[in-house]
């Protein structure tokens, strides 16, 4: 019986989290075609075969849409990929490892043409910067469960350092907007940084 009485939930989740991921998937083709300025609720919302007001249900601006892709939904990922690797991974080999796997797996053209469009406006721009202290925020509590043992700032220092990686290979792939991917960019940034501390 109480399984049961749990299908409905979970049913209902999935339909939430397809809906959520259609109208965010209408949302970035536009956005995409049109340009994020010119893209309206209004046309997200028909396109999606929903009205306009139950697009408010799902995401609480167009703004939000860009959000989701560039990383508020990234909690699952970071954790899991924290906790994959050898026991014998430091706390610094272990973020490596994951957010390297992320960039080969999530990172591709259509990203660098998204964050282009996070380039577009103030606003935009300003959302970002606060992405990359969230993921900060999910990389040291990943950390700390992970190396229960190892002393808070530490852990901390490692999710900084490596969230300042990231940053410094998205910018290096956005500006050169050559072949390579952004997967070689924050290898060849992780390598300046085991140089620069002659590891």
């Amino acid at each position: 019986m109480e399984a049961e009485a749990k299908q409905p939930t979970g049913l209902r989740e999935q339909k939430r989290r397809a809906q959520l991921a259609k109208i965010g998937e209408v949302g970035l083709r536009l956005f995409l075609e049109k340009g994020y300025e010119e893209t309206t609720l209004t046309e997200i919302a028909e396109q999606a075969g929903i009205s306009r007001r139950t697009f408010f249900y799902y995401y609480a601006s167009k703004e939000e849409i860009l959000m989701a892709w560039e990383g508020w939904k990234l909690s699952d990922d970071l954790a899991s990929g924290i906790f994959k690797g050898a026991a014998s991974l430091s706390p610094a080999e272990a973020v490596q490892r994951c957010l390297l796997n992320m960039a080969r797996e999530r990172v591709d053209s259509r990203s660098l043409a998204i964050d282009n469009l996070m380039q577009s406006t103030e606003g935009l721009r300003a959302r970002k910067q606060m992405t990359y202290v969230h993921v900060e925020t999910l990389i040291y509590e990943a950390l700390v469960k992970r190396y229960p043992r190892h002393e808070a700032n530490g852990l901390r220092l490692v999710a900084a350092v490596s969230v300042t990686v990231w940053r410094t290979a998205r910018d290096r792939w956005h500006q050169a907007g050559d072949d390579h991917s952004f997967e070689w960019y924050l290898r060849k940034q992780f390598k300046f940084l085991a140089q620069a501390f002659g590891s």
